[in-house]
């Protein structure tokens, strides 16, 4: 029997020790479309641009798994915001404050899943 694999709770403040199970493509241009088994990937597999899906997190404690990181095939992929001249497609029309984080690095990976889970919860087109 399949395991239930649910989105990530919004706002979810609650310590989790999360482990990547792999990518999960999806078909439909929506990470909420049909599986594709296919183009599934391992957790250390750069996603092409242009795919859909999910990256599956397994709660070490509760055994319960999400969905994180949802992505659309037309999805802003992280890299670009990695790049020195990146801005939001709004900048110019209003100056805003922006928020800088400062993480160790062995805190990286938990930081990061935890951040793409609020986001992709909050402000999915599907959601």
């Amino acid at each position: 029997m399949d395991r239930l694999i649910r989105d990530f709770p919004s706002g979810d403040m609650k310590t989790r020790e999360l482990k990547c199970v792999g990518w999960r493509a999806t078909r439909g241009c929506s990470p909420n479309g049909p599986r594709d088994p296919e183009k599934d990937e391992n957790c250390t597999q750069i996603i092409p641009r242009g795919e859909s899906g999910y990256c599956e997190v397994d709660d070490t404690d509760s055994g319960e798994r999400f969905r994180v990181m949802r992505r659309h095939c037309n999805s802003l992929i992280h890299t670009e915001a990695l790049k020195p001249s990146f801005q939001l497609p709004n900048m110019n029309e209003a100056r805003r404050d922006g928020v800088v984080m400062v993480v160790y690095p062995k805190l990286l990976a938990k930081t990061l899943l935890r951040r793409f889970a609020l986001e992709s919860t909050q402000f999915s087109p599907d959601a």
